[in-house]
């Protein structure tokens, strides 16, 4: 179908056009029909939802879980009103994580472990919050849900790199104390520790600070924020990493580039390898300038220490440590041993959600938790847990590359999005970001891209229909553009089906 071509093009341009911005205070909300007041009012809600979770996720759980489910029905509603869908493909997804969480569930049970409400929060409940929101989005919530990442990054990145710099004394403290009790904050300047503060916001770097890194080296396409702001973003969420000394966080922005140029091999966008290779080398050096220049500028607000002793870290895991380890590496080696030797008490099925080790503990009032998640996983859940898993990834490229070869021209959102999720598995690894449902937000952001990639190519002019129901306005145009013929017959009525 070509809308260029239609005869009614003045009715149709309302319906394939969508203008995006923070906020709408020029439209009068009752020129709406009853259906685009609360589709608006909807996808309001799912983003101050999102932005509390960006800037809090590890805050309280009376506010936070409230918060949470709040956005579960707003997105529902969403779902309901404009009669959202999902494409074909996310059923493998699905069956994996069920299959999942019904293993560990089952194992938990029999073996009374402690914990296993606390797994089922995170492995059940958690994932159909989440799936209820990326099946509510469509174009124009992404777009406005990156625009509102973009400004919180950089807000919660400013209010660290100058709280940190107040505690120093390199100048006045200018932050509020309302604000950063409500934060969280806290400050610590003893010698030898990983982490030099506290802040509730500060996690949700380890996806943000990559996926907005990653956005200057591609191609920014329609449903990405104005550069400034990315860039602004990207920068500062580096520097309040590095000030604050989380190590995995500045392990994960420095090697964003690297990460997307991976995403963009293995989704097959075909952007051209040698701009690619030009891009990532440009970015190794743009980090290196900005170590040079943090140097001088202000060599006792940087902690370059992150990135050795990060890696070091990494070493000490996988070499089992070494006379120049420090103390928490040490603990980290042991609790990897620790969960090892739990695992091989029961190796296929795992020891269930919620268990514990007799012999070691990080957290005595919830001593399930540990901070070396994927041994964790092998631990509750065995190889059978880590087939299934491994199953969930495989499935979850096929459905990335098939979005990717459906609508081309949204790729680059796609990849940089899929970054950020990469990033965040990657810190995972050693610190639990996602043990807190307050951060799997960074998971399936990249899945309700896809979704909306596949849905677009599938019935391109409902999409715009409820793009122009729920849009915002400003004066940023998006229009759902025709899907490319490359890599696959693709054609525009929808009743083809994607190619693999």
């Amino acid at each position: 179908m070509n809308v260029e071509s239609h005869p009614t093009k003045p009715a149709l341009d309302r319906l394939t056009k969508f203008t995006a911005a923070p906020l709408d205070h020029s439209r009068d909300p009752s020129e709406g029909n009853p259906q685009s007041i609360s589709l608006r009012t909807c996808n309001a809600i799912i983003v101050l939802c999102l932005v509390y979770l960006w800037l809090r996720p590890v805050s309280d759980n009376s506010v936070l879980i409230p918060v949470l489910f709040v956005m579960g029905l707003a997105s529902a509603a969403v779902c309901v009103i404009a009669a959202r869908r999902f494409a074909p493909g996310f059923g493998p997804i699905w069956v994996s994580q069920v299959v999942f969480a019904l293993l560990g569930t089952a194992i938990g049970a029999i073996t009374a472990a402690p914990g296993i409400l606390y797994g089922v929060l995170i492995y059940a409940a958690a994932p159909i919050l989440y799936w209820t929101w990326v099946r509510a989005l469509d174009l124009g919530a992404i777009r406005l849900a990156l625009v509102w990442l973009a400004i919180s990054t950089s807000a919660l990145s400013t209010v660290i790199i100058l709280f940190v710099a107040g505690e120093t004394g390199l100048m006045p403290q200018v932050v509020p104390a309302a604000l950063l009790d409500a934060s969280g904050a806290a400050f610590s300047a003893a010698a030898n520790t990983s982490t030099q503060i506290r802040f509730y916001g500060l996690s949700t770097l380890a996806a943000a600070g990559p996926l907005w890194a990653a956005s200057l080296f591609v191609r920014a396409d329609k449903l990405m924020p104005p550069a400034a702001i990315r860039v602004y973003a990207a920068s500062s969420s580096i520097v309040a990493a590095l000030v604050a000394g989380r190590r995995a966080i500045v392990v994960a922005i420095v090697l964003a580039p690297v990460v997307a140029w991976m995403c963009i091999a293995v989704i097959r966008w075909q952007e051209g390898s040698g701009r690619r290779l030009g891009r990532v080398g440009l970015a190794l050096g743009a980090t290196l300038l900005i170590f040079g220049v943090g140097s001088a500028v202000a060599p006792s607000l940087v902690s370059f220490s992150a990135i050795s002793d990060s890696f070091a870290s990494a070493q000490a895991l996988v070499f089992g440590g070494g006379a120049g380890v420090v103390l928490e590496q040490d603990i980290r080696v042991a609790e990897g041993k620790a969960l090892i030797d739990g695992w091989l008490t029961s190796p296929l099925v795992g020891n269930g959600f919620g268990a514990t080790l007799s012999t070691f503990w990080r957290d005595p009032v919830r001593p399930w938790n540990f901070e070396l998640q994927y041994h964790t996983i092998l631990f509750q859940t065995g190889l059978a847990g880590v087939l299934i898993g491994i199953l969930a990834l495989l499935s979850t490229l096929r459905q990335l590359r098939a979005a990717a070869r459906a609508m081309p021209d949204y790729t680059a959102t796609l990849v940089v999005t899929t970054t950020g999720a990469v990033s965040l598995l990657f810190a995972n690894s050693v610190d639990p970001y996602l043990l807190a449902p307050g951060h799997m937000w960074a998971i399936y952001l990249p899945l309700a891209v896809s979704n909306v990639m596949l849905m677009a190519h599938m019935n391109p002019d409902q999409d715009n229909a409820d793009q122009d129901n729920a849009r915002p306005t400003g004066d940023a145009e998006l229009q759902v553009p025709r899907a490319r013929r490359r890599h696959s017959t693709v054609r525009m009525d929808g009743r083809s089906p994607l190619g693999t």
